[in-house]
């Protein structure tokens, strides 16, 4: 197989889970807000932040060769920015899994009366 077909199916896989978180955020911002508003805001910014996750990672991994090769620094750079990347990226994935973690246990839990007539202290 060329790198052209690998390429083509890398970006396309690519593109397919982009689409999965931005939807992921979108519903999470339409509907879950909307049926559930004490369960939304963990999971939107859960949803947004493994998008920003991907996005970083994605241009990371196209733009840290090139730059790597230019500067002429060689692998060891290469591998050094490679690693600060998976670092700051397994602390955003894992904090983005912690909210959506938060949300998935209110949408499980009993809604949350709302009821603004009661007295302070009052349960």
């Amino acid at each position: 197989m060329s790198i052209t077909l690998f390429s083509i199916i890398s970006g396309f896989c690519g593109f397919i889970q982009f689409v999965i978180y931005l939807s992921f955020f979108i519903v999470t911002v339409t509907v879950v807000r909307t049926r559930r508003p004490d369960a939304w805001s963990p999971l939107a910014a859960g949803a947004g932040l493994l998008t920003f996750d991907f996005v970083l990672r994605y241009i990371v991994s196209i733009a840290l060769p090139m730059a790597t090769s230019r500067m002429g620094s060689g692998m060891e750079s290469f591998y050094a920015g490679q690693s600060m990347v998976n670092v700051i990226g397994t602390m955003l994935s894992g904090f983005a899994w912690v909210l959506i973690l938060i949300g998935v246990v209110r949408i499980a839990s009993p809604p949350r009366e709302q009821n603004l007539n009661r007295a302070p202290g009052d349960y």
